[in-house]
């Protein structure tokens, strides 16, 4: 019986262990995710602030194509 016991509180503590990896593991995701989200938020507002709307716009803009003219 309490070989039975014992093994049944080691599952149940390495369910416990991994719940705890996964908690952080979600953590460590969201705080990349408001990590960056603040970034972005910083770059475009140093961006518009500095240049302006339009240049921050242009910045996302495929270049023109140039064309080469043939003679």
């Amino acid at each position: 019986m309490l070989n039975i016991s014992y093994s049944l509180a080691s599952i149940q503590g390495n369910h416990f262990k991994c719940v705890l990896q996964v908690a952080s593991v979600t953590f460590d995701l969201l705080l990349l995710l408001v990590l960056g989200s603040y970034l972005i938020v910083l770059f475009s507002f140093l961006v518009i602030t500095t240049r302006g709307l339009d240049d921050l716009i242009s910045l996302f803009r495929r270049p023109p194509s140039r064309k080469v003219k043939t003679a």
